[in-house]
């Protein structure tokens, strides 16, 4: 059966990525929904994060050169953005 998407970014990558990658993407952004930052830190030109959820991760965000790296490192193994890096991007606009 088909489910009914509502969100925009869904919908975007509903119609890039394979049903299977789909599936992927999609609960990291629902976890993503739930999750909070515990602590921000602003150092130089970059932005660290603690990430909290059932886990926790550090994250780096580099605004000038559109960089997120985190230390699941999910999108380098799988391809897809992790909840934590969905987050941040959420956070950071």
């Amino acid at each position: 059966p088909k489910v009914k998407i509502a969100s925009p970014i869904l919908i975007q990558v509903a119609h890039i990525y394979t049903r299977k990658l789909f599936l992927n993407f999609k609960e990291q952004y629902e976890e993503f929904q739930g999750a909070f930052v515990k602590e921000r830190v602003e150092r130089n030109a970059t932005h660290e994060f603690q990430y909290m959820v059932s886990h926790k991760c550090q994250l780096i965000w580099n605004p000038f050169e559109n960089i997120v790296s985190c230390s699941c490192r999910k999108f380098e193994r799988g391809g897809i953005l992790c909840s934590h890096a969905l987050k941040i991007l959420d956070v950071m606009d």
